[in-house]
């Protein structure tokens, strides 16, 4: 099941050790680019939307 492997994956990053969160975003945003997400990164922040009615 995807949810799950996803979940595992999530759940793998130490958010401790990365305080930016540098890998966990990364992930996130591959993940959500596949699905067709447009995808802005600023700082510690990561910025989402889909369709042209919520461009940034």
């Amino acid at each position: 099941m995807e949810e799950i492997e996803i979940l595992k994956q999530l759940i793998s990053y130490n958010t401790i050790k990365d305080k930016e969160n540098t890998n966990i975003i990364n992930y996130i945003s591959e993940y959500l680019k596949e699905l067709g997400f447009i995808i802005e990164k600023k700082d510690k922040y990561l910025i989402m939307s889909i369709g042209k009615n919520f461009g940034l």
